[in-house]
């Protein structure tokens, strides 16, 4: 079992929702890696990955945000039934993880404002970072800072 971590404080809305997260990461951040990483792995063969392709480009060179939300929620919705098709496994649910040290140098310093690594940083207590298995897919792999999106069929919980 592979496990991974992330914090609450850094963003943590509580939402694990593939289709709500994969959408708002696409939409409202300009998240292109999960059209990448969709488009140029599982769903590389696909119309749906193409479309991905498609729109990470767009995103890319002209730095607005995505189509219409509900144009994305479709996309994503149909990314999803197409990677169970194809993996077997039925994404409900998501989760940004990254190794223990990336959580507590960047994110877990973000929630404070900590940006220049040679400032001090608050220890967490416990429960402030938490572990989780990692999911069966992945969804973006990379962020840029050590985060990976993963999916899963079952709400993930904290080990």
């Amino acid at each position: 079992m592979e496990t991974k971590y992330r914090t609450e404080a850094f963003f943590g809305s509580g939402i694990r929702d593939a289709v709500e997260v994969m959408a708002y990461e696409i939409n409202t951040l300009g998240n292109t890696d999960i059209l990448r990483t969709l488009g140029e792995g599982l769903l590389r063969d696909t119309a749906t990955g193409k479309e991905m392709l498609s729109i990470a480009e767009q995103l890319t060179s002209d730095g607005e945000g995505a189509e219409d939300l509900f144009y994305i929620k479709d996309l994503c919705r149909t990314a999803l039934k197409e990677i169970e098709a194809k993996a077997g496994v039925q994404v409900k649910y998501v989760l940004w993880l990254a190794d223990y040290d990336d959580v507590l140098n960047k994110f877990w310093a973000w929630a404070f404002g900590i940006y220049d690594s040679s400032q001090p940083v608050p220890e967490p207590e416990e429960g402030e970072i938490e572990a989780y298995e990692i999911g069966p897919v992945i969804l973006s792999s990379g962020d840029g800072d050590g985060g990976m999106l993963y999916g899963y069929s079952s709400l993930p919980q904290p080990l």
